[in-house]
């Protein structure tokens, strides 16, 4: 009697951690533009109501999953925190993410179709299987191309693109002394529409952000957005070396006197701000307490987000690199390169290793 007691209880504690104790809850997919954020620390037993190939991203921070859509973003919050790996999430027509499908840095490992990530074809654009097609359009000082995968489109698809570009981007044309290049993807529904879903900008200063949903704000500059219609947009920002800078869902609306402004949660001081962003191109914050701009600005690497009062943004002896750029340095760890100085009008002698050259 006591041992079916106790298998009784180990069974009941075991149930209580178990995904399918509770019905499951069904996920519906987020439509464009949406910023969705469910609180999921329990024991459900969750099902995506769309297939694996319509996300273009997963990614697990902490204990949150996040999925993302080519315009829309959806978090667990606290996925993983009772059963950590053993945790999942299955999806209509078949497959799963869990816990064991993200690497150290919570970049998902498995392998799902993108529409970001397109095939190269021959004839009409390759179907996603989301009922719509990928259509990318790339400006640069060189001119403006259209891609479908990687081939280049002409006639009458290309300057439809152009004119959906013209729609997300306030300006004639850009400031190319400050931008290196533009990039906009949009997906072609059936009908031939072209709904823009993401938007790409390259400054010259190593500056680099993504919008998901173009139509509500424009990147105009470094850390500096231009409210276009009211809704909600996902930004982020990096620098040269692909390191994330600053990421924010952002609000446009209408403020008191009519006009359109762009709100945010500072992820330093959690307080909801409107116009210019806290963060710094120095990499910290004018909200800190005790901030003092002084000292503070970009370091000796002219990378964004690394600070002039930080150490180890220097050049390397040996090979004349930045030592921030994220490999290794030191003799016999890197390529020398000599650093040369005139010593006579004939010899100029290495700086770093001490070799004398002398031309005859």
């Amino acid at each position: 009697m006591k041992k079916a007691l106790v298998l009784t209880l180990i069974l009941a504690v075991f149930l209580s951690f178990s995904p399918g104790a509770l019905a499951g809850y069904s996920l519906a997919k987020p439509s464009a533009g949406q910023v969705i954020f469910i609180e999921a620390d329990n024991a459900l037993d969750y099902e995506a109501a769309f297939p694996l190939s319509a996300l273009t991203g997963a990614f697990r921070e902490g204990d949150d999953l996040r999925l993302e859509f080519p315009a829309a973003r959806l978090t667990l919050k606290g996925f993983f925190s009772r059963l950590d790996e053993w945790r999942s999430i299955s999806f209509a027509g078949g497959g799963s993410l869990g816990g064991a499908d993200f690497d150290e840095e919570g970049r998902c490992t498995k392998s799902f179709h993108s529409v970001l990530d397109m095939e190269k074809r021959s004839d009409s654009p390759k179907s996603t299987g989301l009922g719509a097609e990928s259509v990318t359009l790339r400006l640069s000082p060189y001119g403006t191309e259209v891609f479908v995968g990687d081939e280049v489109i002409w006639g009458e698809l290309r300057e439809r693109c152009i004119g959906a570009f013209a729609a997300v981007y306030p300006f004639e044309k850009p400031d190319w002394n400050s931008v290196l290049e533009l990039r906009c993807q949009f997906l072609m529904g059936e009908d031939g529409s072209l709904e823009p879903v993401r938007f790409y900008s390259d400054f010259a200063d190593g500056v680099s952000s993504e919008i998901i949903n173009p139509a509500r704000v424009c990147s105009v500059s470094s850390l500096q957005l231009l409210p276009l219609s009211e809704g909600r947009a996902v930004v982020s920002f990096s620098n040269r070396l692909g390191e994330k800078l600053l990421s924010a869902d952002v609000l446009c609306r209408r403020d008191e006197s009519g006009g359109l402004c762009v709100e945010y949660v500072c992820d330093s001081c959690g307080k909801v701000q409107s116009g210019s962003f806290h963060y710094l191109s120095c990499g910290h914050y004018s909200c800190d307490e005790g901030f003092d701009p002084t000292g503070h600005g970009i370091a000796e690497c002219q990378t964004a987000g690394h600070c002039m009062s930080q150490q180890g943004h220097d050049r390397c002896s040996n090979c004349q690199q930045f030592v921030c750029n994220g490999q290794a340095h030191g003799s016999g760890l890197c390529q020398h390169e000599h650093n040369w100085v005139a010593t006579s009008l004939i010899s100029s002698r290495c700086v770093s290793c001490g070799f004398v050259y002398t031309r005859k």
